[in-house]
């Protein structure tokens, strides 16, 4: 997924001060640093690398080259069928769907590369309520991995998505 570099996270920062959505007792919880979200990472997986175009992207212990999921603030585009043609650039998009995520309607989208890379998204456009007045921001997560982990990785995938938390100060 291609990110714009204007990116809301930075405000964020310092508007969102504690994050009530991370259980307690989770163990390979990551809370995002915008605090805007926090989820479960799969077991065994690390945080690549935090900031920049990407609010974080997280690789299993064999390293990107094998697979990664990312999670992206951004400024929206018109609609979430944008945000995917943007997204999916040259790649062919196979399939497209509503979705819902935590409390969102979402849009989910699975790509592939013209060299059989697949990848998943799924795109949201939300309202985050700083203290200046809310603010629309898209965001997206991603994943893509290499053809021999498609079917462990989709299911990955899924299970950080579901387990994503969002602060109260999210809303649709």
């Amino acid at each position: 997924m291609k990110a714009v570099a204007a990116c809301v996270v930075i405000v964020a920062c310092a508007v969102l001060n504690a994050f009530a959505a991370v259980p307690a007792a989770a163990q390979n919880y990551y809370q995002s640093k915008s605090g805007l979200y926090s989820f479960q990472m799969p077991q065994g997986w690390r945080v690549d690398s935090e900031g920049g175009n990407l609010d974080v992207a997280i690789v299993p212990p064999g390293g990107k080259s094998q697979r990664s999921i990312f999670f992206v603030l951004s400024t929206p585009k018109a609609s979430l069928d944008a945000e995917m043609r943007y997204a999916a650039g040259q790649t062919q998009i196979v399939s497209s769907r509503p979705v819902r995520v935590s409390r969102f309607d979402c849009l989910y989208a699975n790509t592939r590369s013209a060299r059989g890379v697949p990848a998943h998204h799924v795109f949201c456009h939300v309202t985050v309520r700083y203290r200046d007045g809310p603010k629309r921001v898209a965001f997206g997560i991603g994943a893509v991995s290499h053809p021999s982990y498609e079917a462990e990785h989709e299911k990955q995938f899924w299970q950080a998505l579901s387990s994503l938390n969002f602060h109260q100060a999210v809303t649709p």
